[in-house]
C-alpha cells in the first residue's frame, strides 16, 4: 500500500490585508516558515520516496522543509498550482467588488463556471490539476510520497477522490500548513485524514 501526505502551504506573506494570490509567487510569512518547519517534523518518522511543490515559493519552501528531513529535493508540477484568478490577483476581497461587483458576485455563486478576468474557474483548475495529482499516485504505487500544494487544488482533489460532488469542495476545510493522508491501495485512493493540524498546536501567529 502506498500513501501520499497532500499538504497545504504554510501562511503566506500578504504584506498586510489578505489578498487574491492564486499564482502570484507569494513567500511564507514568518509564521509560515515556522509551520513549514513544524510540518517537516511531523514528516520526519515517514518514509518518503519524493517530495513534490507548485513551483511557488510558498509550495517550494513549504516542501523543502519536509524533503530536508528526508535527504531529498522537490521536484516541481506546476499543474497543481492554485486557480488563477488573472486580474484579481494581488487585490484584496474589497478592491475586487468595487471593480467588479457584477463578476465578484456570479463568480462567488458559481465559481465553478464564473471565470475570473483573464483568470480561470475551478474546473480548469480540476482539469489540469486531477490528471497530474492521478499521475503520481499511479507512478509511485506502494511507496510514500508528499505532495504541497493550495488550498483551491487539495480541496479539488480530496473532492474528487471522495466522489463528492464539485460544488462541495468549499466545505473541506484547508487551513495553512494542513496534513491530509491519501492511501494508494490496490483497490483505489482512499481518504483517511483531512486538515489535520495537531503539529501547529501551541504556534503562535
Amino acid at each position: 500500500m502506498g500513501r501520499i501526505f497532500l499538504c497545504r502551504h504554510g501562511h503566506p506573506d500578504w504584506g498586510g490585508e489578505p489578498r487574491y494570490t492564486g499564482t502570484t509567487d507569494t513567500p511564507l510569512s514568518d509564521l509560515g516558515r515556522r509551520q513549514a518547519d513544524r510540518l517537516g517534523e511531523r514528516l520526519s518518522t515517514e518514509r518518503l520516496d519524493a517530495v513534490y511543490s507548485t513551483g511557488l515559493r510558498r509550495t517550494d519552501d513549504t516542501a523543502a522543509a519536509i524533503a530536508r528531513q528526508h535527504g531529498l529535493s522537490p521536484a516541481v508540477v506546476a499543474d497543481l498550482s492554485e486557480v488563477s484568478f488573472g486580474e484579481w490577483e494581488g487585490l484584496t476581497r474589497r478592491e475586487i467588488e468595487a471593480r467588479w461587483p457584477e463578476v465578484f458576485a456570479a463568480r462567488q455563486r458559481d465559481a465553478f463556471h464564473v471565470r475570473c478576468p483573464g483568470g480561470e474557474n475551478y474546473d480548469d483548475l480540476a482539469a489540469r490539476a486531477l490528471p497530474a495529482f492521478r499521475r503520481l499516485a499511479g507512478e509511485h504505487g506502494d511507496h510514500a510520497i508528499a505532495i504541497v500544494a493550495h488550498q483551491a487544488t487539495n480541496r479539488t482533489i480530496l473532492a474528487d477522490v471522495l466522489g463528492l460532488v464539485p460544488a462541495r469542495i468549499r466545505s473541506i476545510a484547508q487551513l495553512p500548513a494542513a496534513l491530509n493522508v491519501i492511501d494508494n491501495r490496490e483497490h483505489g485512493l482512499v481518504v483517511v485524514t483531512v486538515n489535520d493540524t495537531c503539529h501547529l498546536d501551541g504556534l503562535e501567529g
